[in-house]
């Protein structure tokens, strides 16, 4: 193709609104920007540190879904993994908009 760029993903400015365009595709338009109140990001996506929450040992009596102090520090430290895994996803994803972003494939 003459004057073709070699460069698969192009980006076409017309008027405020930035276009993508792929090679031989229909131009789309960029999406309001994101707004980004958590900042930090990881490009490492981490493995799982919670597991799944093995029989407590509760009752019909306890109620409580426990029955030992050990098991409810069991649950309390499985909670406390599952808010560090959500947070790497949420590094992870700050990284991927700050990536899209720079490349002006995201707002």
């Amino acid at each position: 193709m003459p004057g073709a760029s070699s460069d698969p993903i192009q980006t076409r400015e017309l008027s405020a609104n930035k276009l993508i365009v792929g090679v031989g595709q229909t131009p789309v338009t960029t999406q309001a920007a994101y707004t980004q109140t958590y900042s930090t990001a990881s490009k490492t996506a981490s493995n799982p540190t919670a597991a799944t929450v093995g029989d407590q040992g509760a009752t019909q009596n306890t109620g409580w879904g426990a029955d030992t102090e050990a098991h409810f520090d069991e649950i309390r430290t499985l909670i406390n993994q599952l808010v560090a895994d959500v947070l790497n996803l949420k590094q992870v994803q700050v990284a991927i908009i700050n990536d899209l972003q720079a490349f002006g494939m995201a707002g």
